[in-house]
């Protein structure tokens, strides 16, 4: 027991009041919650058991938000759930703002754990709505010194927690966008620790473009602030975060430093999850590096350590791993037994990834027995699995994505309407105004003639942009690609054009109509322009054809962000729009440097697209070397 715990038992032992032995309780519970679970839970359960009766509705606010965070920190997602419930309506009753936050933040993470995304989006939504109004009206405030704390740090958790679903839908410039607002939330906590954590987030979402690089720059930034701050937990966790991707870069002897630094620190430190975590991560690697004498040791100290902890989770997520193991090693019978016993928890749990990777593993233990229907009945289950993800992550991304799209499609097209009326209407006005001047006096000749130009500006910037689709037009594409393609030479980065094709669009129009084919164009622009990053540009190139230019891209690159749109529009709802309606697309890829000038690029581009179409359409052309 460390000192910190020892003197709030102390002062729990001596508090007389209901209202002062809660206030130890939630403190002890705060404490408790980073290094041993289950002694937290026994914290929470009391405060939430013993004394409700006599609580005020604030004071079972606070006893039930602990309660439910401790379910959720041990994967029992459905118990949390029901808990997290009761003390939004207890928050609502006392006027708690910022418990109503708290439990609206909680939910969201049990709807993003349990892959309802768009549900979890909309907790946090609501959460940030609720923060945004607290700095007006009267509210009540539980910890009035560390109320303002609480309230950035909730913010900043709230908005990671946005990043990381934009992220799982794969928008991956949507997630940076609010994973950088969430860091800057943090730094004006001016707390290391919490500058730290926000840092880890923009780290995982370098690792999943694949830029390994920048992760490792973050997570280096992220283990500098943790050991100025003196925080061992924040060290620990960075410590872990470089081992993850210096694995992912293959440098798997640098990545056993850092998770052995990680362990040793935690251990230290008596931080139990962390310490649980690194044996874990020390497993895993020995297993990638075909060890498996040397990962059953770490993983089976890991494993009794989370169990020690009560951390289903973790232990699922070990004996996956053990499964692995015992397989390099031989020992068929265990490795299954250990892997049903890994996808029991996944389905107890509802960890659909990790059940996902247990059918996988299951798969593959069989068909090293020799036992082929095995095999392919586990198989069969994982595509099914990986299937049914695949289609919910689309169809939850587009449903988010597209729901602005929706609802104001109308607004949109009439404002835009109206606004260019409006505008050429001024034009016109001003142009008739300028020849009455002229024909009173020519003093202003020159002056009015800038003016006239300068409208006349205005009216080209206008005819740079399609209507329909709210995309760039063709004119603006030859022109910036002409640019883009100048400066790729000069500095010598790659440079991607791919051309876009909806499949059989002819038939859309005449099975559906116009109408339809034309809600059918905005809904692909939506998701084509949703898929560039912030120096890519996409334009409707004519009729169903669309350009993507991809900067500082090569073909490789280009092909796996063009085949992501791809699956996105084969897998968006189109049915919602016309029953029976289904829309593909293909792509032509073309990023040779060696090309004398930029309508070359479309040229090959254009002859990829077709050959994409006589391969049988619905896909990127040509495949990656």
């Amino acid at each position: 027991m460390n000192a910190v715990v020892a003197d709030l038992e102390t002062q729990l032992s001596q508090s007389t009041s209901h209202p002062q032995r809660l206030g130890v309780l939630h403190r002890l519970y705060l404490t408790l919650c980073k290094t041993d679970l289950l002694r937290a839970r026994e914290v929470a359960q009391t405060a939430v058991l013993e004394f409700s009766p006599q609580l005020e509705p604030l004071q079972k606010a606070v006893a039930w938000l602990d309660w439910g965070d401790c379910h959720l920190r041990l994967g029992e997602l459905e118990q949390a759930r029901e808990i997290m419930n009761g003390a939004l309506r207890l928050s609502r009753g006392a006027s708690y703002a910022l418990g109503e936050a708290q439990a609206l933040g909680a939910l969201a993470q049990i709807a993003q754990a349990q892959n309802d995304l768009p549900q979890a989006l909309e907790y946090r939504q609501s959460a940030l709505g609720i923060l945004a109004q607290i700095k007006t009206g009267p509210l009540v405030i539980h910890d009035p010194l560390s109320f303002g704390m609480q309230v950035r740090s909730l913010e900043a958790s709230l908005v990671e927690g946005i990043a990381a679903a934009q992220e799982a839908f794969g928008n991956y410039p949507e997630a940076a966008k609010y994973a950088l607002r969430g860091l800057n939330l943090r730094r004006e906590l001016a707390d290391h620790a919490e500058q730290s954590q926000g840092l880890t987030l923009l780290g995982r979402l370098y690792l999943e473009m694949g830029e390994y690089g920048g992760a490792i720059r973050v997570y280096e930034e992220s283990l500098e602030l943790a050991q100025r701050g003196g925080n061992a937990s924040a060290e620990a966790g960075a410590l872990l975060n470089l081992g993850t991707a210096y694995s992912r870069l293959g440098r798997h002897d640098q990545a056993l430093v850092r998770q052995q630094e990680a362990l040793n620190l935690a251990q230290a430190r008596g931080l139990q999850g962390l310490q649980a975590k690194a044996l874990e991560q020390l497993g895993q690697t020995q297993v990638i590096l075909g060890n498996p004498t040397q990962a059953l040791e770490w993983l089976r100290r890991g494993r009794q350590l989370y169990r020690q902890l009560g951390s289903r989770v973790g232990e699922g997520r070990v004996l996956l791993q053990l499964g692995l193991a015992l397989q390099q090693l031989g020992e068929l019978s265990e490795a299954v037994e250990t892997l049903q016993q890994a996808q029991g928890a996944a389905e107890g749990l509802g960890l659909r990834q990790l059940k996902l990777e247990a059918h996988q593993a299951l798969s593959r233990v069989y068909e090293s027995a020799f036992n082929p229907a095995e095999a392919l009945r586990h198989l069969r289950i994982a595509v099914e699995l990986e299937r049914t993800q695949f289609q919910e992550r689309q169809s939850a991304q587009t449903s988010s994505l597209l729901s602005s799209f929706a609802l104001e499609q109308a607004r949109q097209q009439s404002e835009d309407a109206n606004q260019r009326n409006l505008e050429l209407a001024a034009v016109i006005e001003q142009l008739e105004q300028a020849n009455e001047r002229l024909r009173e006096s020519d003093v202003d000749k020159s002056r009015l003639l800038e003016e006239l130009r300068s409208r006349s500006a205005e009216l080209e910037r206008l005819a740079r942009q399609d209507s329909l689709t709210r995309l760039n037009n063709r004119r603006y594409l030859e022109e910036h690609l002409a640019r883009e393609f100048a400066a790729s030479r000069r500095y010598r980065y790659p440079l991607t054009v791919a051309l876009m094709d909806i499949d059989h669009f002819k038939q859309i129009n005449d099975r559906f109509s116009h109408p339809v084919g034309d809600d059918v164009l905005r809904v692909v622009a939506v998701i084509l322009a949703a898929g560039c990053r912030g120096t890519d540009f996409a334009a409707r190139y004519g009729g169903e054809e669309f350009a993507l230019v991809l900067t500082q891209t090569d073909p490789a690159g280009a092909w796996t962000a063009c085949e992501r749109i791809r699956q996105q529009i084969e897998g968006y709802a189109w049915a919602d729009l016309h029953p029976g309606l289904t829309v593909t697309v293909s792509f032509g890829l073309c990023g040779d440097p060696d090309l004398a000038h930029h309508e070359k690029l479309l040229a090959v581009a254009d002859a990829e697209l077709y050959a994409a179409k006589r391969a049988g359409r619905n896909r990127v052309h040509p495949l990656p070397h």
